[in-house]
């Protein structure tokens, strides 16, 4: 009698287990795909990100060089223009 309560109690444990173990598997499968769905929009994002940081890297000009005198207001307007066929996004 001892033997069949014993096997009884332990199949009903690996039963019990077996079902919590499906259920927390489930609930990291509906985790894994939010997070997936997530990584890809941060990609997304990084990649717009990089574009815009490339253009800006191709328009950049250098160190400017140090004037002791103050521009007037036009000429500092006009040396900030892009050159000719260089699209500013």
């Amino acid at each position: 009698m001892t033997r069949l309560v014993l096997g009884s109690g332990l199949a009903g444990l690996a039963l019990v287990l077996a079902l919590a173990t499906a259920v927390i598997q489930s609930r990291n499968r509906e985790r894994a795909l939010a997070l997936d769905a997530l990584k890809e929009e941060c990609d997304m994002l990084e990649a717009a990100n990089g574009r815009g940081c490339e253009l800006i890297l191709a328009q950049d000009w250098g160190p400017l060089p140090i004037d002791r005198e103050e521009p007037s207001r036009s000429e500092s307007l006009d040396a900030r223009r892009p050159a000719e066929g260089v699209v500013v996004p």
